[in-house]
């Protein structure tokens, strides 16, 4: 891993969050325009998860 300052200052950190509904949060970080960087599938272990940029707003993961 590198430090923010050996890569011009960006974040080098990442955010675990577990969700009810993947496929729900998913549909709407697409509908937000998010950066998909890895996308929707099922884990061996039995989650099911994506990987997005974080440059979305915080609305996007709260609940409705």
């Amino acid at each position: 891993m590198r430090t923010p300052s050996e890569v011009g200052g960006h974040c080098t950190q990442a955010v675990y969050v577990i969700v009810d509904d993947a496929d729900a949060i998913h549909a709407r970080a697409v509908a937000a325009g998010a950066e998909i960087l890895l996308t929707l599938v099922d884990q061996d272990y039995g989650g099911r998860g994506f990987s997005v940029a974080l440059t979305l707003p915080r609305q996007l993961l709260r609940r409705t």
